[in-house]
């Protein structure tokens, strides 16, 4: 297959068009034609056809999770994508268990999730996109709470909303999605978020050279799109506590400073807003460390610009 590459580490913003291309008959995609077409005669203009996609990566302890939150929304017509890195576990085998309700489904070794989520928006047709990975989920009624939003106003770009955290099957902290913030932290939880098709098109797709923040890269660059976003007081998604080291929270702090500086150069505000950041992270890992959690509840809870409700 001739395929067009884009180069890994290259900073220019890739397109729709350019995944397009690289993706022109491309043998390993899985397309189920009779749901397409289904789809297609369910689709109109007050029922807006919306794509989900799915990236994951050895995901067989929590995808079926993912996808059964997607298959009982409460809306239709859903274009449902799968975007596998080349899973060596049995997602393939869980996958291909639910190929009647799935649209599209891709497995084939990638570049990172940035390029896993290109992808999959690349091969989606649908009005709306959501991107919701192999251990988070929605809703029951995320999708027509979403679709409702935009057709309430089609000037809007973007939806978020609240994500839930679990501990285990223990509710623990809601975070609630600030946009207006963003200039300060990534206040936006991704999995709640919804991207209009349009504004792929104006601002592009993840950069490939973000390892870390690319999610926190695409906000800013649509902010500086003026793309509008809104926020739904309302939980859309969930998602697992999962460990992360110091040491990738440090790569991905300095990469949304990095991100701040290639959507907005020379806005001193960001510089002194990240020095907060950092220090503010800095003492909640240290209170974490020594056991002080309830004193850490308490800030984020109370004091905390960016509150969090705890279950």
């Amino acid at each position: 297959m001739n395929a067009k590459r884009l180069p890994i580490d290259s900073p220019s913003v890739p397109t729709i068009e350019d995944y397009a291309n690289r993706l022109t008959d491309n043998p390993a995609i899985q397309r189920n034609e009779s749901l397409m077409r289904l789809l297609d005669s369910q689709t109109d203009r007050h029922k807006p056809l919306v794509s989900i996609i799915t990236v994951v990566y050895n995901g067989e302890q929590t995808i079926r999770e993912t996808i059964d939150s997607v298959l009982r929304q409460d809306y239709e017509p859903i274009e449902y994508i799968i975007i596998d890195g080349g899973s060596q576990d049995n997602t393939i085998q869980i996958i291909r268990e639910y190929a009647d309700r799935v649209a599209l489904w891709l497995s084939e070794p990638d570049h990172g999730i940035s390029d896993a989520f290109n992808r999959g928006i690349a091969l989606s047709r649908g009005k709306y996109i959501g991107l919701i990975n192999a251990d988070d989920w929605y809703e029951s009624d995320t999708v027509r709470r979403v679709v409702d939003t935009f057709r309430a106003d089609n000037q809007i770009d973007l939806v978020c909303g609240r994500l839930q955290y679990w501990r285990g099957n223990r509710k623990d902290v809601r975070f609630p999605s600030a946009p207006e913030d963003l200039g300060v932290d990534m206040t936006i939880n991704h999995p709640t978020t919804f991207v209009s098709r349009r504004a792929y098109e104006l601002a592009g797709l993840f950069r490939l050279d973000y390892k870390y923040a690319m999610d926190y890269e695409l906000c800013l660059r649509l902010k500086k799109h003026a793309c509008p976003f809104i926020s739904l007081d309302a939980v859309l998604a969930n998602m697992r506590w999962a460990g992360t080291s110091d040491r990738n929270w440090l790569r991905g702090l300095l990469e949304m400073r990095r991100a701040q500086r290639d959507n907005f150069p020379g806005k001193r505000a960001f510089f002194w807003q990240f020095q907060l950041r950092f220090v503010r992270g800095v003492l909640g890992r240290a209170l974490a460390v020594l056991g002080l959690h309830g004193i850490l509840r308490f800030y984020r809870a109370r004091i905390s610009r960016f509150r969090r409700e705890f279950q």
